[in-house]
């Protein structure tokens, strides 16, 4: 019977995890980021509208490798859940296009998405009074994560929340 995967970034943390969400569920460690951008030229392609390139991290073939192979044996893939995610994004980014963004919040269950009106790459540089105001209402506003099973448990079985999105204009 095919099992619910969790992909974690500390062996520990697997561990623990691993103890208390039971036998339906696989906890694997992926020790750190796997993927990063290429880092040849400037990692984006620009005839697929900025599409980012990625690279596997030196030294994390095997790591891949493995859980490529846990994930094709799973039912469900968990990564990051649980954990309060603000995702400040400026919709003028030439970088990484806000496309990204709302991507990324949509992997991200109860992840926050603010998209800053008019504002490119260097949110804190080109609007550091308003990205200082966001993050402090996140912080302010948001619950932190609990680290224990019965949370744990419940966010796996519900599949995530209802996530929250806000254009904020420019100040």
């Amino acid at each position: 019977m095919a099992r619910s995967l969790v992909i974690v970034e500390s062996p520990a943390k697997a561990s623990t995890l691993g103890k208390f969400l039971g036998k339906d569920f696989r906890v694997a460690a992926c020790y750190g980021h796997v993927r990063d951008l290429e880092k040849k030229g400037i990692a984006v392609d620009r005839s697929k509208n900025y599409e980012p390139l990625y690279r596997i991290v030196p030294g994390k073939e095997r790591t891949v490798a493995e859980l490529a192979r846990l994930a094709r044996k799973a039912d469900r893939i968990y990564l990051a859940a649980g954990v309060p995610t603000l995702i400040v994004w400026g919709d003028q980014d030439e970088i990484i296009p806000v496309a990204h963004a709302y991507a990324a919040h949509a992997l991200i269950p109860g992840s926050r998405l603010e998209i800053f009106e008019g504002a490119g790459h260097f949110l804190h540089v080109e609007r550091p009074a308003k990205f200082a105001e966001v993050l402090s209402e996140f912080i302010a506003e948001t619950e932190p994560a609990r680290a224990d099973p019965a949370a744990y448990r419940e966010l796996l079985r519900a599949r995530g929340r209802p996530a929250h999105v806000r254009a904020v204009g420019p100040s």
